[in-house]
This record gives C-alpha cells, structure tokens and sequence, in this order.
C-alpha cells in the first residue's frame, strides 16, 4: 500500500485502490461506533442538544481505546485524585465528553463521505483534509493502544513474521501513519 496525499490544482488528492478505501472505510467506521455519543431512549430533548446532563458526571472509561480517545481533564490516566480533584475532573468530562465524541463522529463521516467504496481519486478542500487529519489521528490512536505499540517496542512489531497477524495490523499502523504525514505535507504546502 503506498496511498499518499498531495496537493494539487483541483486540491488535496489521494488515490486509494479498492483494497485501500475498503480498509479505511472499515477503520473509521468502527471508530465512528466506538466513539458515538451514547443517546438514552428516554433523554431530555434539551440534553440532546446541549450534551449537558442532569444525572451524575460520566466516569472515564474503562475501555483502554476510549480512555485513550476522551482523556481525562484533569490529572492524567494514571493519577490518583482526591474527591475533590475526580468531582472537577467529573464535572470537566461532563461539560465536553458529548462534544468532543459528537466531534470525532462528524470527522468519521467526512472521511467515509468522501472516500468512494471501490477506491478512486479522492480530492478534498482544506476543511474536509483537516477532519481527515483527526480521524486518521484517532484511528491511529486506537490501533496503537489496541497493539500495545509504544516508542521501546516498534522493533518487536517489525522483527515479527510478515503472515502473523499482529504484524499485519502493526502494517495498517505504518500505512495509517504515512497517510497521516503526506497529508499533513500536503496542508501545510
């Protein structure tokens, strides 16, 4: 897979093959349903809007992937807080926890808006590039912490034989990240 972006008259381009454009779609639309905002059946219409809720802060996640992709405001993944640092770090994630997934989903849909099923010429604006910049990003994201992958143990990954699979998705990983330097090159030209 060599898919790289660059700029061009019509704007920022990107060619995926049908294998390419089935692989991201696939990606961001499991990142997508991680990351959607949980809507309760019976939710105040007003609450919808506002993501403010009436009920008791929601808690960091215990998903690694989610911990990861909605941070805690306050103290990091591995403080321990006193009561009063994990009410201002309830409250925190309670004013931005709706928003910043409402946010990682709009950025989801532009990129399978404009990435064609069967591959294809892909030419986006800046705004739209910018909302792929951060899909990639929380995709990356994901998969890294999925993999475990850290700075001390790439090596691990690149040592593994090419048909096992956590070498394989260690690959997604780089291919993911090439797509993410090219295009960040391509917006900054």
């Amino acid at each position: 897979m060599a898919a790289r972006f660059k700029r061009t008259r019509a704007g920022i381009e990107l060619r995926l093959d049908a294998f390419e454009a089935a692989l991201l779609r696939s990606l961001v639309t499991q990142l997508r349903d991680l990351v959607a905002p949980e809507e309760p059946a019976d939710a105040d219409p007003l609450e919808l809007i506002t993501g403010l809720t009436s009920g008791p802060p929601p808690t960091r996640p215990e998903d690694a992937v989610l911990a990861r992709l909605l941070p805690d405001g306050y103290g990091g993944p591995d403080a321990d807080l006193d009561a009063e640092g994990r009410k201002a770090a309830g409250e925190f994630r309670r004013l931005t926890e709706y928003d910043l997934r409402a946010g990682k989903v709009a950025d989801a849909d532009a990129v399978l808006a404009a990435t064609p099923p069967d591959g294809g010429r892909i030419v986006l604006e800046r705004g739209t590039a910018e909302c792929w910049v951060r899909a990639i990003t929380d995709v990356r994201l994901a998969l890294g912490t999925r993999l475990g992958l850290t700075e001390n143990n790439m090596g691990d990954f690149e040592r593994r034989h090419h048909d096992d699979p956590v070498r394989q998705l260690f690959g997604v990983y780089g291919w993911l990240s090439q797509l993410q330097e090219t295009l960040v090159d391509a917006l900054v030209d």
